[in-house]
């Protein structure tokens, strides 16, 4: 478990520590712009002056063990300690003979934004502002630290948009132009995925939406010879930022707001228009794998899958309670409420738009508070010979389904012993 960043009973003896080691520990970026704007500081960066990499591991081992990453720009940190400790973006052994304010200058421009560009002494709070970053702060504007900051890392031109939208700031246009320059095709996808992530759970993705825009990316699968969705959306210029922001005061009523936002940022893909089942699979399983080669992660990627399948499925299954109990099983049922009234903006038809408030209302009315137990277990199904194998999960599947339908105990263990005799007179 990580200590409180800002616990000063853990931190001040090890700035000491550092500073009778001979170093100059300076807090830098995020830590120091958050305190500003009186944020929330959620973890520190500190940039560590007048020590070499040997050096700064030897002074921090009295204070727990260290661990080490990175091999371009290395990380050092304190198991349990919130804080990133690193030396300045420069030549270490020509920094040390540096004067303090050169050295800061220096690393500075090797950062991404002015705003991120900010240090403070951790004693004496002095402020150090080597490229006006206090100024675009105050203006509410992002500006790169130098030319060439956003092509040494392109992840810079992602992190920017959620900056932009976690801040309330504006870009600058030398580096609005600057990133709409800059190529990002070659980034690990994973790593814009974490930075994609930021922005949606933002207070304001509406504003990386529209720097999206004007630097032609966007956060959705893209058509291969134009700047458009992969799949048509009419008016999606204007569709899907509606659609976000319906979904900004519902993120609180869900458990997984960051996947909410995922799906209504590509349902509508799938919902604009009535499409053949046929295409609407093919749709969503495209959409799918697209997610999936971006997050990397095959659970959030499953139950994606699951509220897109109920999607698709809405109208046809929510005219019984039993198709209900059905999605509430394809995926969480506040979930695909959040995402219905995040999708009605595309609703213009008005008979489509009447169909879909009556299936929400009977959604909501014949929706479970929770999901019942499954009243047939593994041993059930094994007195009647069904084998322990890689076969039960999908035979209990199918036993809970006819549970969620209405059908009892009793009729569902009939059914699957009628099936086993059925199968065993086959054979």
């Amino acid at each position: 478990m990580k200590t409180n960043p800002t616990d000063a009973s853990i931190l001040m003896p090890l700035f000491r520590h550092l500073i009778a080691e001979g170093a100059t520990p300076l807090l830098v970026g995020g830590c120091v712009r958050d305190q500003l704007l009186h944020r929330q500081v959620k973890d520190l960066d500190v940039v560590i002056f007048g020590l070499n990499h040997a050096r700064l591991r030897e002074a921090l081992d009295p204070f727990g063990q260290v661990l080490f990453y990175g091999k371009s720009f290395p990380i050092y940190q304190i198991r349990g300690l919130a804080v990133e400790f690193s030396l300045p973006r420069t030549n270490s052994d020509v920094e040390t003979a540096m004067p303090l304010e050169e050295a800061v200058a220096i690393d500075a421009r090797h950062r991404d934004f002015t705003v991120n560009a900010l240090y403070r002494h951790p004693l004496t709070q002095q402020l150090m502002d080597p490229l006006s970053g206090l100024a675009d702060l105050q203006a509410r504007r992002l500006r790169m630290t130098a030319s060439g900051c956003l092509q040494e890392d392109p992840l810079r031109v992602y992190r920017a948009y959620q900056l932009i939208s976690r801040l309330g700031l504006t870009i600058e246009p030398e580096t609005l132009a600057a990133m709409k320059s800059t190529t990002t095709s070659h980034l690990p996808l994973e790593r814009i995925m974490e930075e994609l992530d930021k922005w949606l759970l933002a207070e304001d993705p509406l504003k990386g939406w529209e720097a999206m825009l004007a630097t032609h990316r966007l956060p959705v699968p893209q058509a291969p010879t134009s700047f458009e969705p992969l799949f048509p959306v009419t008016g999606w210029r204007h569709q899907i930022p509606a659609v976000l922001a319906a979904a900004l005061p519902l993120r609180h009523t869900v458990s997984d707001s960051r996947l909410l936002m995922w799906a209504v940022l590509m349902a509508p893909m799938l919902a604009a228009e009535r499409l053949p089942t046929a295409e609407a699979v093919k749709r969503r399983d495209t959409l799918v794998q697209w997610f999936q080669n971006l997050s990397r992660h095959h659970g959030r990627t499953n139950q994606l899958n699951g509220l897109f399948q109920a999607l698709n499925d809405f109208l046809l299954l929510s005219h019984q309670q039993p198709g209900v109990m059905r999605l509430c099983l394809l995926t969480e049922p506040s979930l695909l409420e959040a995402l219905l009234h995040a999708l009605q903006p595309l609703w213009h038809n008005k008979h489509h738009r009447w169909e879909m408030m009556a299936a929400l209302r009977r959604f909501q009315k014949w929706r479970p508070e929770a999901l019942p137990k499954p009243c047939i277990s593994g041993n059930d199904l094994k007195e009647l010979d069904y084998p322990a194998d890689s076969t039960m999960g999908t035979w209990l599947a199918v036993a809970y389904q006819m549970q969620l339908e209405g059908v009892e105990k009793e009729a569902i263990l009939h059914f699957f012993n009628c099936w086993k005799k059925s199968q065993n007179e086959l054979q």
